[in-house]
């Protein structure tokens, strides 16, 4: 995950355990933080919806609409600017669902914050150069 220490650049990094990594070189220690991202379980016609990812990572793959949140965002105006980005809709009373920390990813760990969304305003269209089709 990291390849140079952050406080000296030194390539001597150890991993130490999945929650931290040392410096051999100075001596610091440090921990990888999540990044944080938000997810949405639409439901429409009694079923979840699903968009085909466009780029990587996931190129190709079917997965629920999602993104980052932005720095100095709450994350339900990350998933509102998301869901308006991705699919062109404005979602009602989104709930949250569940959340997670991922691991899957190589170069960082991911905060998911999921939602439920029963509702929504707009007509659903893949808005983004990142979304190919939905179904």
């Amino acid at each position: 995950m990291y390849n140079f220490c952050k406080n000296c650049g030194s390539s001597n990094v150890v991993n130490v355990n999945e929650t931290h990594f040392t410096c051999e070189n100075c001596g610091h220690v440090f921990y990888p933080q999540p990044s944080a991202a938000v997810g949405a379980f639409i439901i429409k016609d009694e079923q979840i919806l699903l968009v085909e990812r466009l780029e990587e990572p996931y190129k190709n793959d079917w997965v629920i609409p999602s993104g980052f949140i932005d720095y100095g965002e709450s994350p339900l105006a990350a998933l509102r600017r998301e869901m308006e980005e991705e699919l062109g809709i404005v979602v009602v009373n989104p709930r949250l669902f569940f959340s997670e920390i991922g691991k899957d990813n190589p170069k960082k760990p991911i905060l998911g914050l999921y939602y439920l969304i029963e509702e929504f305003e707009g007509n659903l269209q893949a808005a983004t150069d990142e979304i190919g089709k939905y179904q």
